[in-house]
């Protein structure tokens, strides 16, 4: 038998997530931002892996668009792993962070996709 480090290392959450069941057509984008799970998250809609992500100190997102269901109920599920000997101290395990459901048309600014420069037009000031 495997050695257990501390409590509960390897952890799955499941469960249905109310937001994820009022997307309303094909049109519209949905994506879900995870401001941490620690770690080798691996994130499952309706059953379907929709993604992996292996560090577990930063944020990381999906396109979930094509794994709903609109107007159905649809499952969350994602499990964390916290391998053995993976840090010198205890790192925690779980989500930890807040998880959003983020839905947009079509059309919209990504996360994280917009940069903004403001360029001067006096002559005094460096561009």
């Amino acid at each position: 038998m495997p050695a257990v480090r501390a409590v509960c290392l390897s952890w799955v959450w499941a469960g249905t997530v109310p937001s994820l069941k009022y997307l309303s057509s094909l049109k519209e984008k949905a994506s879900i931002l995870f401001d941490g799970a620690m770690s080798h998250a691996k994130v499952y809609i309706n059953g379907e892996e929709v993604g992996y992500w292996p560090y577990g100190y930063n944020s990381f997102h999906f396109d979930i668009t094509k794994y709903l269901k609109p107007g159905q109920k649809n499952t969350l599920a994602v499990r964390l792993e916290n391998l053995p000997e993976s840090s010198r101290w205890y790192p925690g395990a779980g989500l930890y962070r807040n998880v959003h459901v983020i839905v947009t048309e079509d059309a919209h600014i990504p996360i994280w996709g917009l940069l903004l420069q403001h360029l001067s037009l006096r002559k005094s000031l460096p561009k």
